[in-house]
């Protein structure tokens, strides 16, 4: 990436959060309200084993929390790909570094065994392409179309 262009993005990162900022600052102080938050809890007593547990907050902190608890779980969900394609990822560059450690012992094999001549068709006489043109004829009308 060229520099030009990485101090551009840059630049346009800082925006963006100057601007989240800015955004987060208008939440906070247009809902300066109370509210009660109430959260179920365990509680060891066989007779009522779910309590509620009870605290005021700011509604902007309710919120502000309730979407860092959802951004969370939402992380913890990509980890098990996030692992996966590490994993593949790896296992793919080791695949690539044999195929690569192969290719070179490959090019630096000496040529003292080339291929014998016998697994090469001497046809002294190469066909032309009028040759080619009436076989093509004859299958045709082997098939039973007609040519011409």
């Amino acid at each position: 990436m060229s520099r030009t262009l990485r101090s551009v993005l840059f630049f346009l990162f800082i925006l963006l959060v100057l601007m989240a900022g800015g955004v987060m600052t208008l939440f906070l102080m247009q809902n300066g309200q109370w509210v009660v938050v109430r959260i179920p809890t365990v509680v060891w007593n066989w007779s009522s084993p779910l309590a509620v547990t009870e605290f005021e907050t700011p509604l902007s902190v309710a919120v502000m929390l309730s979407f860092a608890l959802g951004a969370f779980l939402v992380g913890l969900m990509t980890i098990p790909v996030a692992i996966q394609r590490a994993v593949q990822r790896n296992r793919d560059r080791r695949f690539i570094d044999g195929l690569e450690g192969e290719l070179v012992e490959l090019r630096n094999l000496p040529v003292t065994n080339p291929a014998p001549f016998e697994d090469i068709a001497e046809d002294d006489d190469p066909v032309s392409p009028e040759d080619d043109e009436a076989a093509l004829l004859d299958a045709l009308q082997e098939v039973g179309g007609s040519a011409r």
